[in-house]
């Protein structure tokens, strides 16, 4: 059976890492931006408006406070659990946790990367397909 492990090897022989080279956390980054920053991008690209429902840490907060234990319905378990990613993506901008550390960057600097708003124009144009 291939495990996680392998494919981390395979793409470190695939980047010709030198033995000993691989890490367990092999992130790359581009940018960072919001989400609020992402949707005025994809909404000038695309020219289409995107309706948003942005919701306070304060009510997200309260709701995974006012359910017990999981949750009893698909709906309360999921939207906890979102409601909760999101409350620890707002708390912990240690890099490593939330924000990525451009490990792959730093070892291939000449692998180069993009912009969102290069990606998205690439995706308006038909460059890139979405899968």
């Amino acid at each position: 059976m291939t495990t996680i492990g392998d494919v981390g090897r395979f793409v470190a022989a695939a980047c010709e890492l030198p033995d000993g080279e691989w890490q367990p956390v092999m992130s790359m980054a581009w940018e960072t931006i919001n989400i609020a920053q992402v949707t005025k991008l994809i909404e000038q690209i695309f020219d289409k408006p995107i309706k948003t429902s942005p919701l306070s840490k304060e009510y997200m907060e309260r709701y995974v406070n006012s359910i017990a234990g999981i949750g009893s319905t698909r709906e309360e378990i999921l939207r906890k659990m979102v409601f909760q990613i999101n409350l620890l993506a707002l708390e912990d901008e240690t890099p490593g946790k939330c924000v990525l550390v451009p490990v792959v960057n730093d070892m291939c600097p000449y692998y180069g990367t993009t912009t969102v708003r290069i990606f998205l124009l690439r995706l308006a144009a038909g460059i890139l397909r979405p899968h």
